[in-house]
C-alpha cells in the first residue's frame, strides 16, 4: 500500500494507482480544441506518450515471473524441510532431557525416603 502525502495530486493518484492505457491522439485533439498550437500539441501528446511508456515499462521490470515464483516456491520448501529436521532434532533432545529428568527425580526421591526411613528406625 502506497503511503502518499496530502499534496498529491490526481494526477498522481492515477498515475500510481490505475493501468496506465493512455491515448495520445485523444489528448492531442483536447489540447488542439484548447487552442494549443499544433506543434506544441505533438510535442506534449508525445512527451506524455513516452512518460507513460516509461512508466509501464518500468512496472513490467517490477512482475514476477512464473519462473521466479517457482524458483521461491522451491526456496520454501527448502526451507520447510531444514526446519522440519532440526524440529525433530529438537524433540529428540527434549524428549532425552525429560527422560533423564524423570530418572533423576526418582532416584532422589527413593534416597530421600531410604534416608528418611533409616533415620526413624534408629
Amino acid at each position: 500500500m502506497f503511503i502518499l502525502p496530502l499534496t498529491t495530486s490526481l494526477f498522481a493518484l492515477t498515475f500510481l494507482y490505475m493501468e496506465s492505457v493512455f491515448d495520445p491522439l485523444k489528448f492531442y485533439d483536447e489540447l488542439k480544441a484548447a487552442d494549443v498550437p499544433d506543434k506544441q500539441a505533438r510535442a506534449q501528446a508525445e512527451a506524455m506518450r513516452s512518460a507513460f511508456a516509461a512508466y509501464d515499462a518500468s512496472r513490467m521490470k517490477e512482475l514476477a515471473t512464473k519462473g521466479d515464483i517457482q524458483s521461491v516456491s522451491l526456496e520454501i520448501k527448502e526451507i520447510e524441510m531444514r526446519l522440519s529436521e532440526r524440529i525433530e532434532a529438537g524433540k529428540q533432545e527434549m524428549l532425552k532431557w525429560v527422560v533423564g529428568t524423570i530418572i533423576t527425580q526418582t532416584a532422589l526421591i527413593i534416597a530421600v525416603i531410604g534416608i528418611a526411613v533409616a533415620i526413624l528406625l534408629k
